[in-house]
């Protein structure tokens, strides 16, 4: 198994692999029956993609949606306050509130 999955254009970015693969129905139905190795193969997901399957949801853009001039990308801090909610999560610690996003499909 492998120890994270590729986020598309950031190879710095670190996705654990054991908190994506539980999702792996999601990953197939949001991509057309490929598996989460098929899709690491193919170099990764978009931030946005692994928000969705960690969500067990179908994709949808995350956007700022307050007017407000922002220099981080959106999708990259909701997916990192995703993973830290869950590592929190794993180690028994209470949850934080689930982060926010705004969607604009």
């Amino acid at each position: 198994m492998r120890e994270f999955m590729p986020i598309l254009r950031n190879p710095d970015f670190r996705l654990p692999w054991s908190m994506i693969a539980p999702h792996e129905k999601q990953a197939q139905a949001n991509h057309g029956g490929q598996t989460l190795e098929r899709l690491a193969e193919r170099g990764g997901l978009s931030f946005c993609e692994a928000a969705a399957i960690m969500e067990d949801r179908r994709w949808s853009r995350i956007v700022w949606n307050d007017g407000q001039p922002h220099k981080a990308d959106p999708a990259r801090v909701y997916l990192e306050k995703l993973i830290a909610q869950r590592a929190q999560q794993r180690e028994g610690q209470p949850a934080q509130d689930q982060p926010q996003k705004d969607s604009n499909q």
